[in-house]
């Protein structure tokens, strides 16, 4: 299956025909493209089929490919956030510890691991 592939400062753009569309490739580059954009149409299988980094795949030479240092900004987004969602569990945990005048070591320890994830 064709494909149109393009690029502008949101990323890349795939353009599916829909299996009603009865004009040629360049027909629906002509209606769907904005005007101006280069564009390239290409089979699907060169385009990736894993949307894990979708928001860092790029345009390179008739194929779409994911930029390794976007699709690193990414995965460390990703970890940061599930980072924060254990870290927002132990919050109470620390209120109630605090509210006895003592938080254990243990759960010091156990949120500055966390706080570390990112670089460790």
């Amino acid at each position: 299956m064709k494909r149109l592939i393009y690029e502008d400062i949101e990323g890349v753009h795939i353009v599916i025909p829909s299996p009603e569309w009865k004009g040629t490739m360049e027909d629906l580059a002509a209606k769907d493209v904005p005007k101006g954009k280069p564009y390239e149409i290409v089979e699907d299988v060169v385009i990736p089929k894993d949307r894990t980094f979708r928001g860092a795949w790029i345009k390179s030479l008739g194929k779409v490919e994911v930029d390794m240092p976007k699709a690193r900004v990414i995965h460390m987004d990703r970890i940061r956030e599930a980072r924060d969602k254990e870290i927002e569990k132990t919050d109470k945990e620390v209120v109630r510890a605090s509210e006895v005048g003592v938080v254990p070591k243990a759960l010091k320890d156990k949120r500055q691991a966390l706080r570390d994830i990112p670089q460790t």
